[in-house]
């Protein structure tokens, strides 16, 4: 292995070695080493000064605490630990019992004891300072077998619990068990009396204490114990808040016996299996250093044929980027259009078959070859400028370029490679002529199909002036030498060939190619013209339309594609309308555009149709009645523009088309 895999090796070791020691002493491996459990000068001065420490607590809690039957001893757990500590200290620790739990939390409290030992909370920690955990208290639940189960904590709910006062346990209830009733009281022993005589349902507590205290009142076969542990907390030693300089004295002695694994000896001998200290953490962490260092042996040896297999790795792929390369090749080659990468330096990089062909060079001659002089490309300098703005701005570009009678699209993708500098730039350029042509002829399909549509209206718009014009006719036929019925009939032909001559001239201007350029326009006479063109569907129908526009509005706009747009705003609009109903185009200059709004009273649009109503071929009209072409015509020729077209519709109500394009 080389100097890094043993590198990592010992980082792991480490880290492994750390996690035992926290496990085991619950800090790293630097505050174990500097860890100084002497006593200072001070904290001695204070001993001496304080004379005897004075541990209180209950003696109805066995095993942990309590006074034997037979020989009047106070013993237990604790009494052991505590005795512990006063030899360590080499200062007499007294032990001073209380008949009751809550006494003797009262009297530490009160300052007339220096500790006690429970599980810290919150509240507690108002009044106490809190040692390093001395052992792991576990609480239960104990039931009559038969009558009650607690499998979890909202079976306690409703339930009238016994629990001692003062105990944790008492808190606990408060914040988990909110419904239950709690009595409290002096003892364990009273508490497991009212359950034997049915006066509670459960007895909550920690569960070593309820165990013994079972098992000396002899009902623990009767007795039934939660599933799990309802709760799992650190006891520690607490002191009242004026005892600063205990506390200190107490860390240090009790991570001294921590060391000597005191408190498993003293377990040991009250519980046999049963553990209320951090035993099977270091069991747990133990069986962990073990299997760690397996596993690094095991990879450690990984790491001898992973090194010993690498170099025939490495030549397997490089075997396989070579023939992906050829893969990427063929398939670049498999493009018509024109293709070409290029690097910041200029060089060309890679092309295609199709640009090669195109400019009649090897592609060897090409490759590292400056892309500014070695393409002869048509019009290949507006191709030059594109690319040299993809490596400026760091953006890929879109573009169409017109070259004698073609037309080029350019498309540039900056290409990174794991940096935040662009390398090299793609350059897609493709023909599209023939697709401008085909996409023209489209919208000229269209707008003759729009035409064709208004013919019948127009037809019967015609018939009226004729009718006008044959009436006279007849009269002055009737009347030839009545000069005043004469002069009066040919007016009304003139006015009705005036008539009838306009309406014919509106749909030509309609009808027509006209060239695809930029005019200035006065926007509302445009729309009202087109509105003109439809006065017959909306009068069969009985739709209402207005203008809302300022006369002067004039822009330099492309006047054929807007014609476009609106003539297939309006015929949608009329379409969506059954019957009676008002149509509305409102247009405004905002920040250099273009704003025309197509308002209608109509059926609306779905929700789920909102989003395909500018796909090609996508219609919600009945068969024979729609081409499915309209909207996207104008989604196109708005895009054309370099406009955007969004629209709000409510279905039942009505929909609003908002087109919105640049002033050029």
């Amino acid at each position: 292995m080389n100097k890094k895999t043993y590198a990592a090796a010992l980082v792991i070791l480490i880290i492994i070695v750390n996690l035992y020691v926290n496990l085991e002493y619950d800090k790293n491996i630097i505050e174990l080493i500097n860890e100084d459990h002497r006593l200072s000068v001070d904290e001695e001065l204070w001993i001496e000064n304080h004379g005897d420490i004075v541990y209180c607590s209950d003696y109805n809690s066995p095993p942990l605490r309590y006074i034997d039957s037979e020989n009047g001893q106070y013993q237990g757990v604790i009494v052991d630990y505590m005795n512990a500590l006063s030899i360590n200290l080499e200062t007499k620790i007294k032990i001073r019992p209380e008949a009751s739990w809550n006494k003797a939390y009262e009297s530490v409290k009160n300052g007339d004891a220096d500790c006690i030992d429970m599980i810290g909370s919150p509240a507690r920690s108002l009044s106490f300072n809190f040692s390093k955990p001395i052992y792991k208290l576990r609480g239960t639940a104990a039931f009559i077998r038969g009558k009650e189960d607690v499998r979890r904590l909202s079976d306690l709910k409703g339930k009238s619990i016994a629990v001692q006062a003062s105990d944790y346990a008492v808190e606990f209830l408060m914040v988990n068990a909110l419904e239950a009733h709690i009595v409290q009281t002096q003892n364990m022993s009273e508490a497991l009396l009212k359950l034997k005589m049915g006066e509670v349902d459960i007895v909550v507590g920690d569960e070593p204490v309820i165990k013994f205290t079972a098992s000396e009142l002899g009902i623990k076969n009767s007795i039934g114990f939660a599933e799990k542990p309802l709760y799992e907390e650190n006891a520690v030693l607490a002191v009242p808040k004026s005892q600063k300089e205990l506390l200190s004295i107490l860390n240090k002695s009790i991570s001294e016996l921590e060391k000597r694994n005191t408190m498993e000896k003293i377990q040991e001998k009250w519980f046999g299996a049963y553990s209320i200290t951090g035993s099977q953490n270091r069991e747990k962490a133990f069986s962990i250093l073990l299997s760690s260092v397996s596993a690094l042996a095991v990879i450690s040896y990984m790491f001898y044929i992973w090194n010993n297999q690498l170099k025939k790795e490495v030549e397997k792929r490089t075997m396989q980027l070579n023939s992906s390369k050829n893969d990427l090749i063929a398939t670049f080659d498999g493009f018509t259009d024109y293709m070409v990468v290029v690097d910041k330096t200029g060089k060309v990089v890679l092309a295609n078959e199709s640009l090669c062909g195109k400019i009649r060079e090897s592609r060897d001659y090409i490759i590292g070859k400056n892309y500014e002089n070695s393409i002869d490309f048509p019009c290949w300098e507006y191709a030059k400028r594109i690319i040299r703005g993809t490596f400026k701005n760091g953006l890929g570009i879109s573009k169409e370029y017109r070259c004698g009678k073609s037309i080029f699209s350019v498309n540039t993708f900056p290409i990174s490679e794991n940096s935040d500098e662009i390398q090299r730039v793609l350059t897609v350029i493709k023909d599209v002529t023939s697709i401008k042509v085909s996409e023209k002829m489209l919208l000229h399909e269209d707008k003759m199909v729009a035409v064709g549509q208004l013919a019948g209206g127009v037809a019967h718009e015609i018939r009226n002036p004729l009718g006008i014009i044959r009436s006279h006719a007849y009269l002055i036929k009737m009347n030839p030498y009545d000069g005043d019925k004469i002069s009066e009939s040919a007016a009304a032909i003139e006015v009705s060939v005036e008539r009838a001559s306009g309406i014919i001239e509106n749909l030509l201007n309609f009808s027509r190619l006209t060239p695809n350029t930029v005019a200035n326009t006065n926007i509302k006479s445009l729309i009202k013209s087109i509105f003109k063109l439809y006065t017959k569907p909306m009068q069969q129908k009985g739709i209402q339309h207005e203008v809302t526009c300022s006369d002067e509005l004039e822009c330099s706009i492309n006047q054929e594609s807007l014609k476009h747009v609106l003539m297939n705003l309006v015929s949608n609009a009329i379409d969506s309308i059954e019957k009676r109903g008002s149509i509305e185009a409102v247009c405004d200059i905002s920040e250099d555009n273009l704003i025309i709004e197509v308002r209608d009273t109509g059926y609306g649009i779905k929700k789920e149709d909102v989003e395909s109503i500018f796909t090609p071929f996508f219609t919600t009209k009945a068969p024979g009645k729609g081409t499915g072409l309209g909207l996207y015509v104008v989604y196109s020729e708005v895009n054309k523009c370099g406009g955007e077209i969004s629209v709000d519709s409510k279905y039942g109500e009505g929909s609003t088309f908002k087109v919105s394009l640049p002033i050029k």
